[in-house]
């Protein structure tokens, strides 16, 4: 529960410093749609801070018990490869999603990787800090 109220502070948090950017997409409400919308909103730099916070609280609260399942609901990683998968797959759906976006698959991939880089530098920490 707390983890979740850390998530969320981390947003106002970054609500305070900077304008976060509304999530608008063009096209016609479809399953494609949701995705493109799926990866603006797991991509956000506030949302992969924000889970970054509420994966480093709960480490600090645990005793590795249920770490496997609850590490997918915190970070979302699995969620947002197959997301990514979607439209690394079909390039009908890539050239949708760079125009709908403004950017280009690649430069997803990229924010992805570096979330994930983040999410293993937490957990690293955690494992360095209780040696």
């Amino acid at each position: 529960m707390i983890s979740i109220i850390i998530h969320e502070l981390t947003h106002w948090v970054n609500d305070c410093e900077g304008k976060i950017n509304q999530i608008i997409v063009n096209i016609p409400n479809s399953l494609l749609t949701q995705k493109i919308m799926d990866i603006l909103y797991f991509l956000r730099d506030t949302e992969c801070n924000a889970r970054c916070s509420q994966f480093g609280h709960y480490l600090s609260k645990i005793n590795n018990v249920g770490i496997l399942s609850d590490y997918e609901e915190i970070t979302k990683l699995t969620k947002i490869e197959n997301l990514l998968s979607l439209f690394e797959n079909n390039i009908t759906n890539s050239k949708i999603l760079k125009k709908e976006t403004g950017k280009s698959l690649n430069t997803f991939l990229k924010i992805f990787k570096n979330y994930k880089k983040k999410i293993i530098n937490v957990y690293y920490y955690y494992l360095t800090k209780n040696k």
